[in-house]
């Protein structure tokens, strides 16, 4: 921090990210629709809460992510611009004659670092960070929200901005996992759902894996520190002797040339893993398999609940 003016400057990162829309959502059943739509209780939101949260299908599949808020009035979902086309189509597919509307608008979206400085105006959801607290922001402001005046904004563009969430292990559902069929609890994102709230689509596949107390494959991060010509799209890893396909890739930040994902099957893994990536080029290259630091803090913040003792019967008719 720095002297100005008397006060001390505190330096924050502000980075805008463009490519998001606003979801506003009205009409006297309109909390009812999307409590009954997300896996993130809605009903309980208060004005200016923000939550995220999922919309799935019947089968559990995850169609879109979205962050909702409560205002007076009605509701707002914060969303990649990206999924509008099949949200859209997934939410009016279950509207039938609900009295709910929407109106997709663009929003401006920003991320803050530290926390410090935080603007007044617009919904803001605090993500963790870098061993710290960050800070998302929406707001229909068309100028950067205004702060303390005592804060010093830097800027960031956007493609060094995902190198340094690829390198974290902040996982963007449309970003990384584009093309991919996929369950909440698979993905890590525990803190998307409500385990207490009722039926919603989808919710009958999600209890019965929160029941087993995990899912049936699990996503890890693949770092790459060493450079290609071209990209590693296509690569395959060994996973206990058995071929994975990897996908998302996307350039991170030192020392960490290339950033990828994969599914193995569930298995505890505290430690990274060395493994080697086969190309189609028929070369190989090391690279580090981990859960992603930035998936296990929300993991450490929102945990799956424990896992309910079996009754009386239930032992006697299926054993232990």
């Amino acid at each position: 921090m720095e002297e100005h003016k008397g006060k001390r400057m505190t330096r924050v990162l502000w980075i805008d990210l463009p490519g998001w829309v606003t979801w506003v959502v009205t009409g006297t059943q309109a909390v009812d629709f999307l409590h009954n739509m997300m896996t993130q209780d809605v009903r309980s939101l208060a004005v200016g809460e923000v939550r995220y949260g999922l919309f799935l299908t019947p089968r559990g599949r995850v169609v879109a992510d979205a962050w909702v808020a409560r205002e007076d009035g009605g509701l707002r979902l914060f969303a990649l611009d990206g999924w509008t086309a099949v949200l859209d189509r997934h939410l009016s597919l279950y509207r039938l004659r609900t009295d709910v509307h929407w109106q997709v608008r663009p929003v401006r979206t920003g991320w803050l670092f530290p926390q410090a400085g935080r603007p007044a105006l617009g919904w803001t959801a605090q993500v963790p960070w870098d061993g710290g607290t960050a800070v998302l922001v929406w707001t229909d402001e068309a100028e950067t929200p205004p702060g303390d005046p005592a804060v010093e904004v830097r800027m960031m563009d956007l493609d060094e901005w995902h190198r340094w969430r690829r390198t974290v292990g902040w996982l963007w559902p449309y970003v990384d996992l584009a093309g991919e069929e996929w369950m909440p609890l698979e993905a890590g994102l525990y803190h998307a759902l409500s385990y207490t709230k009722g039926c919603y689509v989808g919710q009958e596949v999600v209890a019965k894996a929160t029941y087993l107390g995990r899912p049936p494959r699990r996503l890890l991060q693949v770092l790459m520190t060493e450079a290609l010509d071209g990209t590693p799209d296509g690569g395959v890893v060994l996973w206990q002797g058995e071929p994975r396909k990897t996908f998302g890739w996307g350039p991170g930040r030192d020392p960490f040339v290339w950033v990828g994902w994969t599914w193995v099957p569930y298995t505890e893994v505290s430690e990274p893993v060395s493994a080697d990536l086969h190309l189609p080029d028929g070369s190989r290259r090391p690279v580090t398999l981990r859960v992603p630091p930035w998936l296990a803090a929300v993991q450490a913040m929102s945990p799956l609940p424990p896992k309910p003792e079996k009754t009386r019967r239930e032992v006697r008719d299926r054993g232990r």
